[in-house]
């Protein structure tokens, strides 16, 4: 019995020791290499708040959840060669930096969009209340999506990347920094000024996946190094709704095998095709996520049906949920007994006709930000996108009333804000 008690204490010392060891790992890696990626905003010497670094490992790990500063202090003690410091309810990295410690924090006018990688289950909260500090001095925002995609990891398996207008925002008295390369900073960022902009597919969605009508804009081939890199102008995923994506970019990875083959119309034979020199195809027609990953489409070159089989390959794929909106409306639903809608809207979009003075107009309320709107309900700052932009926009200005039809009248609104002034370069 004694001896059954030794093994496992001896165990969970192991363990205890594996886990102190990924936090130590983590923690150089924040503070050498990539703070912003933890939104860490580290001091001209590389201090940074223990709260601050504890905040971001708990969203790591679930099981970093109870970590405390007698983890980091224990880390330090038994680390022979002393990689960080702690003073004052301080940390820092004591070298290994592979980047500037400091963010500059220079107000500057920032570039059109930034970008901002969060859990699914954030996204709610910050599209009623704008994305602010917490326990930071400042909101973080990424210069680019890969950034903001790498930020997103760390909070979920399956991140939302929110958009941000910040030029626009700015433009009208919201302040931005300049942090660094990867980094922008902001005091506080209102909810009009942010759209959802892409989410990593879970499995179950990419399982769901479908490219009707849509076609291949990228098809990249690196074979030495596994990567294929592919954007499409658009995907859909039919699940207990049919949702509509702006674009679409798959990275099939780390393959133990890929082949290709060609489908000779003539013959009606297939035609093994070099892997080195796989023809690109120019839409997907056919795509199949099992034990293997398959893409079926014709060909650039040859015009023929081409077959690319992945297996056991890895799969990420990013979807664009923008569709940039024309104009941001108030808007007020009637109720069911004021011959209002008997159900709901979709969560993401809804189909209606914009009547205005002038005349009726094919339109859509872009909800993805906002979500179901229930018979009764009154919305600030709707996002709407017109069919045919350049038949409305010139005849319209902010305080005009409108009504939205959906078989009856079921709505009525006021145009706050007219986002897209140029509709005759519309696409």
């Amino acid at each position: 019995m004694e001896t059954i008690y030794a093994i496992q204490k001896t165990r969970i010392i192991e363990n205890m020791q594996s886990r102190l060891t990924q936090v130590s790992k983590a923690v150089s890696y924040a503070l050498r290499h990539a703070p912003w990626e933890y939104e860490l905003e580290l001091d001209d010497e590389g201090w940074v708040t223990i709260d601050e670094l504890l905040s971001a490992l708990h969203s790591e790990k679930k099981d970093w959840a109870d970590l405390t500063e007698k983890d980091l202090q224990q880390i330090i003690a038994e680390s022979s060669k002393q990689r960080h410091e702690i003073k004052d309810g301080k940390i820092r990295a004591l070298y290994g930096h592979s980047t500037p410690n400091k963010l500059m924090k220079k107000p500057a006018e920032p570039p059109k969009y930034l970008y901002h990688g969060t859990s699914p289950e954030s996204v709610k909260i910050i599209c009623e209340s704008g994305l602010k500090p917490m326990a930071r001095h400042y909101v973080h925002l990424s210069a680019d999506i890969e950034t903001a995609k790498q930020v997103g990891l760390r909070k979920s398996k399956s991140p939302k990347i929110l958009m941000v207008r910040a030029k626009e925002a700015f433009r009208e008295g919201i302040s931005f920094y300049i942090g660094n390369e990867h980094v922008w900073l902001a005091d506080d960022v209102p909810p009009e000024y942010i759209e959802i902009k892409m989410k990593l597919l879970t499995e179950a969605q990419i399982q769901n996946l479908s490219f009707s009508d849509c076609k291949v804009e990228k098809m990249q081939f690196d074979i030495s190094n596994r990567i294929v890199d592919i954007k499409t102008d658009g995907a859909y995923v039919v699940m207990d709704e049919c949702v509509e994506f702006q674009s679409c970019r798959l990275m099939v990875k780390n393959w133990e095998s890929v082949s290709a083959r060609l489908y000779r119309a003539k013959t009606k034979q297939w035609e093994e095709l070099d892997v080195n020199c796989i023809e690109k195809l120019v839409d997907i027609c056919e795509f199949n996520y099992d034990q293997e990953i398959v893409f079926r489409g014709f060909g650039a070159e040859s015009g023929q049906w081409v077959e690319i089989t992945f297996t056991k390959a890895a799969l990420e794929v990013i979807c664009d949920l923008v569709i940039e909106p024309d104009i941001f409306v108030s808007l007020k639903f009637y109720s069911q007994d004021k011959g209002g809608r008997k159900i709901p809207t979709p969560a993401n979009f809804f189909s209606c006709i914009f009547v205005i003075d002038h005349g009726n107009h094919d339109a859509r309320l872009l909800l993805e930000t906002i979500g179901s709107i229930n018979p009764g309900d009154e919305k600030e700052n709707v996002p709407v996108k017109f069919l045919c932009a350049d038949l409305v926009i010139p005849k319209i200005k902010s305080g005009d009333k409108f009504y939205i039809r959906d078989g009856g009248v079921v709505a009525e609104g006021i145009v706050q804000k007219i986002i897209n002034t140029n509709p005759a370069n519309t696409t």
